[in-house]
């Protein structure tokens, strides 16, 4: 009870400082935990790459995996068009997929998806290039 009076206390004293009370600037609503880039949404796409992430939870930790196309030393001909990184967990456990190397516009793309705490991983990767 003390501790909440001492709280509208000092909301109180702000008011009467600065006459009004302010909201936080609102942050811009962006979607952290899938992606989605591409150049033109409305050219044709070929898939040049789909890939299922699934790795199980561990017990008091994050995990960590690391998306690479093309997948060995092999290369790749095909400029990447589009990024399309999807989380298809039905938990809502998602994690943070992010783009560390190459992608949209390169002929090559290495993915970082990192999970939260204690949780496991289950994405979809589809990686397109234009149609010639």
């Amino acid at each position: 009870m003390i501790f909440n009076a001492g709280v509208v206390f000092t909301a109180l004293l702000l008011i009467l400082e600065y006459g009004e009370v302010r909201a936080a600037p609102a942050i811009e609503n962006r979607d952290t935990h899938n992606i989605y880039e591409c150049e033109n949404p409305a050219k044709s796409k070929m898939l040049l790459f789909s890939h299922i992430v699934n790795e199980p939870a561990k017990f008091l930790q994050f995990i960590q995996k690391t998306v690479y196309y093309p997948e060995t030393t092999s290369t790749n001909s095909k400029r990447i068009s589009c990024l399309i990184v999807t989380d298809i967990s039905t938990d809502g456990s998602s994690g943070f997929p992010s783009v560390v190397g190459g992608g949209v516009g390169s002929f090559f793309a290495e993915l970082l998806i990192r999970s939260q705490f204690n949780k496991g991983l289950y994405y979809r990767v589809d990686i397109y290039g234009d149609v010639l």
